[in-house]
């Protein structure tokens, strides 16, 4: 009975995967994600503005206790984040170690936060905020 069980969990679990294939995705820009996907940096810069912006409203919504406002910038700050090796590409060497040691600070302290949100151990925003504006100003020295 209980391998019957499992049979079924893995089909069900086939067919919902089935239904979310990548073109389907990329078809309807209707999504968050999708959208987000179409609109990527496509420089440097980009990346560093729209990083930016999505690190405000993280620091607005925990400084006024509604972290849950933070909720969405936390998950696509790790997208643009995956983003910005690719773009610092032709850099020289010493501003790609500057790019790769701000994006795994930025990683570290966004994903403290996320974990904490979802209840986990992570930071509060007050031990990471010092930290992201660092990694941030290093990003931006690397684009100038």
């Amino acid at each position: 009975m209980m391998k019957l069980k499992f049979a079924f969990c893995v089909i069900g679990i086939g067919i919902c995967l089935l239904g979310c294939t990548p073109k389907e995705q990329n078809s309807k820009s209707t999504g968050r994600t999708a959208l987000k996907q179409e609109e990527g940096p496509k420089t440097l810069p980009d990346a560093l503005k729209q990083l930016t912006e999505h690190a405000d409203t993280i620091n607005k919504a925990f400084t006024s206790n509604k972290p849950d406002d933070a909720h969405h910038s936390l998950h696509d700050v790790g997208h643009l984040l995956e983003c910005v090796p690719e773009l610092a590409k032709d850099l020289s060497d010493e501003k790609k170690e500057v790019v790769k040691k701000s994006v795994a600070e930025l990683f570290e302290c966004f994903g403290a936060l996320d974990e904490a949100m979802h209840g986990g151990t992570g930071s509060p925003y007050s031990k990471v905020a010092d930290r992201i504006t660092a990694a941030l100003a290093g990003l931006k020295t690397a684009t100038e």
